[in-house]
């Protein structure tokens, strides 16, 4: 028996065989397809076709070594690289992905479709907790934005008179002349006035003000009216100071002596609304504000504040506050 050669109908490549074989399927070594086996060339020297014996099976010519998609390891890799790197990891890790499985796809024999799908899927889970973080992030500053807008990059609020959120400046001529007492408890002139021993009741922008708490947490005295995370009506008497430093201590609001004074942040809601509006007053204000011993984790005082908006805003009375100084 004599060997003959034949080539691979698909790839081309040179193979040889027994005529034992000839009609008999065998595995490309080179592209790994099938292959039938052709009969002997007719008229070949030495050459017999004999078929093979019965029950006998033909030996298969060896597959090709099995290769792995180095794209597929590659995404694996960068994936899980993530926990290292952040963000630089997961990215290409998802782009070497899908690249791997589109090759693995086209090429026959081509392995590490498991390690590509692994990589893309740690990739994504990578991508989808970064998207929350960042509307974390977003949420977290929009809810406390509102506090922190008036102070510039240096730490120093800036010296806007009075402010609405969101709007801007109003302008001056929105705030009252006026100086007189109206009879209701608002007065731009504390000379004389006594503090009432109540707890702190008073008028915001027109409504009814009364406190349901009163907290300090670093140098924003709050008073509030409202369960909601966002008051019905609260007053922020911002002091820059801690409560160790607060005790004892007496704020008057014009004064003459030299030194800043507190700033005022008010806040209400309109009919209808969830997001408060706000007017802050750097100046122009009447304020009487003292404090008690620090005691417990509750700071005491009275506080008598009225505003020069149109509405004749107004608070005052007692209160303990509780100290949240996180400082």
């Amino acid at each position: 028996m004599s060997d003959f050669k034949f080539n691979c109908p698909s790839c081309g490549q040179h193979l040889s065989g027994d005529e034992r074989y000839a009609g008999l399927q065998i595995v490309c070594p080179s592209c790994g397809k099938t292959v039938v086996v052709p009969p002997a060339p007719a008229g070949a020297a030495g050459v017999r076709m004999v078929p093979p014996a019965p029950g006998v099976p033909a030996p298969l010519a060896p597959r090709p070594p099995q290769k792995t998609c180095g794209l597929a390891i590659a995404s694996l890799v960068c994936s899980i690289g993530t926990l290292i790197v952040g963000p630089f990891g997961f990215i290409p890790g998802i782009i070497c992905g899908h690249m791997a499985r589109k090759k693995i796809a086209a090429t026959p024999g081509l392995q590490g479709g498991g390690l590509a799908k692994a990589g893309l899927i740690i990739g994504y889970i990578a991508l989808g907790i970064a998207v929350l973080a960042v509307v974390a992030v977003m949420v977290f500053f929009f809810f406390i934005g509102a506090r922190m807008q008036q102070i510039s990059p240096g730490g120093q609020f800036q010296p806007s008179a009075i402010s609405t959120q969101p709007g801007g400046v109003e302008p001056a001529e929105r705030e009252t002349t006026d100086t007189a007492p109206d009879g209701s408890g608002w007065t731009m002139k504390l000379t004389g006035v006594d503090i009432p021993s109540e707890a702190v009741t008073g008028r915001i922008h027109g409504q009814p003000f009364k406190m349901e708490k009163v907290t300090l947490e670093n140098g924003f005295l709050n008073f509030r009216q409202g369960s909601d995370f966002f008051a019905d009506r609260e007053i922020d008497v911002v002091v820059f100071n801690d409560a160790t430093t607060l005790s004892g201590r007496t704020f008057t609001v014009p004064k003459k002596e030299f030194g800043s004074s507190p700033h005022i942040w008010m806040k209400w809601k309109e009919a209808g609304q969830d997001m408060p509006k706000q007017k802050n007053f750097m100046d122009r204000y009447a304020l009487r504000l003292e404090f008690g011993a620090l005691s417990g984790g509750k700071l005491p005082g009275k506080i008598y504040l009225c505003v020069p908006d149109q509405e004749k805003s107004f608070v005052a009375g007692t209160f303990e506050a509780v100290v949240k100084d996180s400082r």
